[in-house]
């Protein structure tokens, strides 16, 4: 993911990925995010999704925000906390 704009560094702390600086990039698998699991998911294309663990199928990846702020603020599969 490159982390030039500010929604993308969003869902990189949302997954707990490390957060490069501007014009930097991470790369993690991620999967459609499954209900109680209560692993960290970001909303990206309408969905939700988690980092995929070794046994997680392959899944075409989701459409990223273009400019603006527009990751879901929920930050685990198991609810959106309370701000």
């Amino acid at each position: 993911m490159h982390t030039g704009t500010p929604a993308h560094r969003h869902i990189a702390r949302q997954l707990g990925l490390p957060v490069p600086r501007d014009g930097g990039f991470v790369s993690a698998r991620i999967v459609p995010a499954l209900p109680g699991v209560g692993k960290p998911v970001a909303e990206m294309d309408g969905r939700l999704w988690s980092l995929a663990s070794p046994e997680d199928p392959v899944h075409r990846a989701p459409a990223l925000p273009s400019h603006s702020h527009s990751a879901a603020s929920s930050d685990h599969v198991d609810g959106p906390r309370r701000r």
